[in-house]
């Protein structure tokens, strides 16, 4: 029987001195019945010139570059690379990242083993470029429902994590308008989904790399005030979808409420407030109810009880 072809979805933007070591990756690939589809966002650098020179080598790697109609920006690079791709399997990956070997196999494993699955889901680490340090292992020994186990952080939400099967997730699109949070968002929904059937590979398949150009390594920019509004949007979403499911398991959904109240408190966030008052950025932020309340909350006491109210915390 021949092998089903898996789409990899990579958006990019001026990656030239990392995209390659991803697709070294993908080359690297015990499954090789495989589609890399490249979609540049607009780069400056020479990473058109290196993603043709790799075209040149094989042909399953495919190189676009985002469309108008798409909003620039990673998400509408995914919308866009899901419509052109073909593979029955979809796995959105990341331009700096790196692939196991038996990433793509191990996957298709799952799917094959039953028919109604619909996501596969994998462990993956954290590597710090600068100390090459192994921070944190992720995703590797999960059993139980995936919102579960995602509201009891067990479970963490990245696309890179995720292969999905084509007919599923195509009635689901990311979100154009996110500046931060994407993944969350997207894959949020995909585990909700009250058709979602997801499988466990509680093996380490994959690297993300963290560096001072990754999306992490750039979390305080200059686009802080549509960040925060991204994160908190999202964050908020994900609590009241949680809300409609009280009865059925409080317990779960008063630790998730736990864990939100601690992302708001973490540091990264006082930060992120303080960098807002530094860029002179306040007498911008009265039409995001949920920003004003989170400089309330970084001020006062008060604040704090407004933005828990908010949040049903």
């Amino acid at each position: 029987m021949e092998e089903s072809t898996v789409s990899i979805i990579i958006p990019t933007l001026n990656r030239e001195k990392l995209i390659g070591f991803t697709i070294d990756s993908i080359f690297n690939q015990t499954y090789q019945n495989w589609e890399c589809i490249v979609v540049d966002d607009g780069s400056t650098d020479n990473t058109e010139d290196l993603i043709k020179s790799y075209q040149k080598k094989d042909k399953r790697i495919k190189y676009f570059k985002r469309p108008t109609n798409y909003k620039s920006g990673g998400n509408g690079a995914r919308n866009y690379g899901f419509e052109i791709s073909t593979g029955k399997y979809i796995n959105w990956f990341d331009s700096d990242d790196i692939m196991y070997p038996d990433f793509i196999s191990q996957k298709v494993a799952k799917f094959k083993e039953n028919q109604e699955i619909n996501i596969v889901s994998s462990g993956f680490v954290k590597i710090n470029k600068e100390t090459n340090h192994e921070s944190s292992f992720y995703n590797i020994d999960l059993k139980d429902i995936p919102i579960e186990e995602y509201l009891l952080k067990k479970l963490k939400l990245n696309t890179p994590t995720f292969m999905f099967e084509r007919s599923f997730i195509s009635k689901i699109k990311f979100d154009e308008n996110l500046t931060r949070a994407q993944d969350l968002d997207f894959t949020f929904k995909a585990i909700s989904d009250p058709d979602a059937k997801v499988s466990y590979q509680n093996v380490t398949l994959f690297q993300i790399l963290i560096h001072n150009n990754s999306i992490t390594g750039n979390f305080y920019s200059k686009k802080i005030v549509k960040n925060l509004s991204s994160e908190l949007k999202v964050r908020k979403e994900i609590m009241m979808y949680y809300e409609k499911l009280k009865k059925r398991n409080d317990y779960v959904r008063t630790n998730y409420a736990r864990v939100l109240k601690k992302t708001l408190e973490n540091n990264e966030y006082r930060l992120y407030f303080k960098e807002i008052i530094r860029l002179d950025k306040i007498y911008k932020l009265k039409k995001s109810k949920l920003i004003i309340l989170g400089l309330m909350y970084f001020f006062s006491k008060r604040g704090t009880n407004l933005l828990i109210k908010e949040f049903k915390v």
